[in-house]
């Protein structure tokens, strides 16, 4: 068993765990027990002898139910990126985009989620995942050359979303290492987004709305 999870008073003094399986050895003194090595019948010894278990718990690897459960979880998260895509564009480009584009785009991406469990109890979920993000991928850049007018924009968008999911797809394989690869992820994203809009006058339309009351 690859994924063995030791547990109790006492751990193993030697341990061996690889993909083939895992070899475990304990060895525990009589002394540092909290029972004796003899004792008189009719003594009670019962909530120390529990006190002292010990032993190995097998664990469960990822399978396709929790890893569509955890790909759930960082929804919000993607889905709050992929606007902050869009709204660079607009911010950048003078691109208006109206608020029920967003909800489109929006719900777009979480028909991902959907499909991906759909399709994982089907073909399983690496090729579930694949299907389903390049999918959605698919629709958004479609959708995005209709509201930025621009195909190279729209491509952009594109491959944009389908870094997000390729990190995603990362995280969710990482068993030890998902949460410092999302935060170097979001760490990058940040400064990406404050490298981008550094140069921006964000009072500049507030300017121009008191010039205009002004005359």
């Amino acid at each position: 068993w690859p994924d063995p999870s030791f547990k109790g008073n006492w751990l193993p003094v030697e341990r061996v765990v690889n993909a083939e399986g895992f070899k475990a050895t304990w060895s525990i003194p009589f002394l540092g027990r909290n029972y004796p090595q003899q004792w008189e019948t009719g003594a009670d010894f019962n909530e120390a002898i529990n006190a002292s278990q010990f032993g190995v718990k097998f664990l469960v690897p990822i399978d396709n139910y929790r890893m569509g459960h955890r790909s759930v979880k960082y929804a919000v998260l993607f889905v709050v990126l992929s606007f902050v895509t869009l709204w660079l564009f607009e911010i950048l480009n003078g691109i208006r985009i109206h608020p029920l584009q967003y909800l489109l785009l929006g719900a777009g991406m979480c028909v991902f989620y959907l499909l991906e469990l759909s399709l994982a109890e089907h073909i399983g979920f690496i090729t579930a995942y694949i299907i389903a993000s390049a999918a959605v991928v698919g629709l958004i850049g479609f959708y995005s050359a209709v509201v930025l007018k621009s195909r190279q924009k729209a491509s952009i968008v594109a491959f944009i979303m389908a870094i997000l999911y390729g990190c995603l797809y990362i995280l969710l394989r990482s068993q030890d290492y998902a949460l410092l690869i999302g935060s170097i992820g979001l760490f990058a994203a940040i400064a990406t987004i404050m490298y981008l809009t550094r140069n921006i006058n964000w009072y500049g339309s507030e300017t121009r709305c008191n010039t205009s009351k002004d005359e």
